[in-house]
């Protein structure tokens, strides 16, 4: 795993020099995104080598679409300073997702584990904001229809969810009945608030939390701690969070 450590440092730069490529050339944002996606995928594939493991693929599913979802949200902000931080967002959580991912691979200690899949919820997380806002301020121009706006969301969420399959050595064939009500009940969910008169970024952030809330639930019940007590908390945050972005948000 010696050469290995230096995907932890060159995958987040050229992914950032890359962003960096599409402000100066905006011509270039097709092909960024490509060379991105590669880099973020053949660095997995190199982690992945020194192990053989053969699972590999479902270990770039986060960062690729928390590149993809970014870069293209930030294509639709006007500003350069948020557009900036976005890809100093991206920067960071690949640096911190491949440098965990390295330490999993190389050492599998529980902690690192725990640390791996933090960032695996708070990148889903962020990806679902990104990729909904995206989907949401579009809608403004191009009249989605329902069915393809449920489908996309199931779709990427179900997608965010496979890491964490793997992380946790779970089998969907036994335990895919909750997550798959629980993304069907997501995708109503999001097309229910995409209904409301509100901001893009408004829905996208309550899409997000949830993501976030399902997510949960999901993960309590492959824990086998799925209970009214540990339940409580996930429910009161989201519920408070929802209902602080509908009353302090402005209605279109």
């Amino acid at each position: 795993m010696k050469y290995q450590r230096l995907i932890i440092f060159f995958t987040p730069l050229i992914v950032w020099l890359l962003s960096q490529a599409i402000l100066i050339t905006p011509k270039f944002f097709y092909s960024a995104l490509a060379l991105g996606a590669a880099v973020i995928i053949f660095s997995v594939k190199f982690l992945a080598d020194a192990k053989a493991l053969k699972n590999w693929p479902v270990w770039f599913v986060s960062p690729l679409l928390f590149w993809l979802a970014g870069a293209v949200y930030a294509a639709i902000l006007p500003g350069r300073f948020w557009v900036q931080a976005i890809f100093l967002m991206i920067l960071f959580f690949l640096f911190f997702y491949f440098r965990h991912l390295y330490y999993h691979f190389a050492y599998g200690a529980p902690e690192r584990e725990e640390k791996l899949e933090g960032w695996l919820l708070s990148g889903g997380f962020l990806t679902v904001f990104a990729s909904s806002a995206t989907l949401f301020g579009l809608s403004a121009f191009i009249n989605w229809p329902f069915v393809l706006l449920f489908l996309s969301f199931i779709i990427i969420s179900a997608v965010l969810i496979l890491p964490f399959t793997a992380l946790r050595k779970i089998s969907l064939k036994k335990n895919g009945w909750l997550v798959l009500v629980s993304l069907i009940t997501f995708g109503e969910l999001v097309w229910a608030i995409s209904l409301l008169p509100l901001n893009f970024n408004v829905l996208a952030f309550l899409a997000a939390i949830f993501y976030y809330f399902i997510l949960m639930i999901i993960r309590l019940d492959w824990r086998g701690e799925l209970k009214r007590q540990t339940l409580k908390w996930p429910v009161i945050l989201s519920f408070v969070l929802v209902l602080i972005s509908l009353l302090t948000a402005r209605w279109l």
